[in-house]
């Protein structure tokens, strides 16, 4: 999501298409062959492949400074991996030639174990969420407080993350009970919205400005009301 202008990846066809949210109309901005997965920033639209990860039409990371690419997020002009094979975070900063140059996001001493990472989000902080509902928060690369409090039902699994620099609140998308769960950026319990058709959704955008919770559900995007 950037402004009013959200990014889709197609992974069947590898087609990404940029949709804008004030009309839902749409247009296609790029074909990548083999692409897995998408992100957005300052920067445009990252697509990550099995060659590597492409900005537009320009390979900016080959594929042997990625590894087995899963998680994947950018934020600013920098793109974040999690190796869940070797539990790193690896933070991607361009240099003068419009390549990047990849560094280890966490501090010498801390270390965590992704090997069920699933999503990641960044606000500045970093947030790597697992398949057991867990999110761990990092800032600067050192771990930064975030613990839930008074989720009902407790969080025991999830799917996708969201949350950006103009968010106050992270999203997690709970398909097994069919909501999405809003908390604070501490993990303190907000809200939560629970929608039947749930179950199907692949992704979830949210833009608070406008107030609106957007889901990713097959070939069409719904959207919640956020109140």
């Amino acid at each position: 999501l950037s402004g009013n202008k959200l990014s889709v990846l197609d992974v069947t066809k590898g087609i990404v298409y940029t949709i804008l949210t004030t009309n839902k109309s749409y247009s296609p901005v790029g074909s990548f062959k083999d692409a897995k997965l998408l992100a957005t920033s300052e920067r445009g639209v990252f697509v990550a492949t099995e060659n590597g990860i492409w900005n537009e039409k320009k390979r900016v990371i080959p594929k042997e400074n990625t590894g087995q690419l899963r998680v994947f997020a950018s934020f600013s002009s920098n793109i974040y991996t999690v190796d869940k094979e070797n539990s790193k975070i690896f933070k991607y900063i361009p240099d003068s030639s419009e390549t990047f140059v990849r560094k280890e996001y966490l501090v010498k001493g801390v270390e965590a174990d992704f090997a069920n990472a699933l999503d990641m989000a960044i606000d500045g902080s970093v947030y790597v969420l697992f398949s057991n509902g867990e999110i761990l928060k990092f800032l600067e690369g050192r771990p930064d407080a975030f613990a839930y409090s008074q989720v009902d039902p407790p969080l025991r699994s999830a799917q996708r993350i969201f949350t950006n620099k103009d968010s106050e609140f992270v999203y997690v998308l709970d398909k097994d009970k069919s909501r999405v769960v809003v908390l604070k950026k501490n993990g303190e319990y907000q809200a939560q919205y629970r929608w039947s058709g749930m179950q199907d959704v692949v992704d979830l955008v949210v833009t608070e400005e406008d107030k609106k919770l957007l889901l990713l559900s097959g070939k069409k995007i719904y959207n919640i009301d956020l109140k």
